[in-house]
């Protein structure tokens, strides 16, 4: 799977559970820059 997929898939399944990058990173112990990573690749 590509970076691209993977930010896609994140995006996706973020907004279906209605949380925020600041909640998905807390609840994966990382930081919402992190995440952000994979937003950034799948443009």
């Amino acid at each position: 799977m590509d970076n691209k997929k993977i930010g896609k898939t994140i995006k996706s399944i973020r907004k279906a559970k209605d949380i925020t990058q600041e909640e998905l990173a807390e609840k994966i112990n990382s930081s919402p820059g992190y995440i952000g990573v994979f937003y950034q690749k799948q443009m």
